[in-house]
């Protein structure tokens, strides 16, 4: 997948009738629908100055500013959620405010990650990084926060050779694509699916596929179990 450029991520004129039915039915049936973004990364990517004032700054967290970010109440966010994503090895890209994260978004660099209690995301490409838990203090938001934290992942992540972000969002969820859109987003597919006691059905549009995004049920998957058993081995050994 290398060189994903917008026009071949989409999906062909020929097919988007059917997916757009496929689409429609899904809702009819009643299964949940997320949108599948991606986001192109830059070197060049601008860092947005106006907006970086003397007192505000943007860096990848370690773990003492984690632990710190997980006792502020208003950023929803846990110590055991933070040392779950630590022990994966995502990274979080933050902006601070005199040393006080106000905005953050996580990136995962290996798959599968939890996507819920039930659910997890797949992504096959090696040049792609999972984007999620996205969120910015209350009391600072409509600022393009998250469009400067954008623009500083975006250098850091094609420094280490990732290309771009992946990610989903629910369909009805119109602020959430906004604020994507605004940042470089765009809409590559979406997912139906419907999860129960009695089983896991899904269904991923083509440009789902071609970008190898996938949702799938946590107890039945395999990847999941070996790398779960990776980490737990690598703590036991003090690795």
């Amino acid at each position: 997948m290398a060189g994903l450029s917008k026009p071949s991520a989409r999906c062909p004129w020929w097919k988007r009738p059917l997916d757009r039915v496929l689409a429609a039915l899904a809702h009819r049936a009643g299964f949940h629908i997320v949108r599948i973004l991606a986001h192109e990364h830059s070197e060049e990517a601008a860092t947005d100055t106006d907006r970086l004032r003397a007192n505000l700054t943007c860096r990848v967290l370690d773990e003492t500013s984690l632990q710190r970010l997980a006792q502020d109440p208003d950023m929803d966010t846990s110590r055991e959620w933070v040392e779950d994503a630590l022990r994966r090895g995502d990274c979080c890209f933050a902006v601070l405010i005199d040393d006080r994260t106000i905005a953050y978004d996580w990136r995962a660099l290996a798959s599968p990650t939890p996507m819920n209690d039930e659910l997890l995301v797949h992504f096959d490409d090696t040049e792609s990084c999972y984007g999620f838990k996205m969120f910015t203090h209350p009391h600072f938001r409509g600022h393009g926060l998250q469009q400067t934290n954008f623009a500083h992942s975006d250098n850091a992540l094609s420094a280490q050779g990732v290309r771009r972000t992946l990610g989903y969002i629910e369909f009805t969820n119109r602020g959430s694509l906004k604020v994507a859109q605004a940042s470089g987003g765009y809409q590559v597919g979406w997912i139906a699916y419907w999860v129960s006691s009695f089983g896991f059905v899904r269904i991923r549009s083509w440009g789902a596929r071609s970008v190898g995004f996938d949702i799938r049920r946590r107890s039945k998957d395999r990847a999941f179990a070996k790398r779960q058993n990776t980490l737990q081995t690598d703590e036991d050994t003090g690795s």
